[in-house]
């Protein structure tokens, strides 16, 4: 139960990013982007939240994704 709580929780955050934040910012975000997105804990999804008001570009988001990555 508290694993279906938490992946609630996580595809809430995801979706809240892509429909309103990023979508908002950067315009439409690409499918392979999204995908990303929604494989990203909890925890990263808050960083990137905050990293938002620093992405001028979705070149920006690409590098921050790749940033995780490494």
């Amino acid at each position: 139960m508290a694993q279906g709580i938490q992946e609630g929780i996580q595809g809430g955050k995801s979706s809240l990013l892509l429909k309103q934040q990023l979508s908002r910012k950067l315009g439409n975000i690409p499918d392979e982007i999204k995908v990303r997105l929604h494989h990203l804990t909890s925890e990263l999804l808050d960083v990137l939240s905050e990293a938002l008001f620093n992405l001028e570009s979705l070149e920006d988001l690409y590098i921050w994704l790749q940033n995780i990555d490494n």
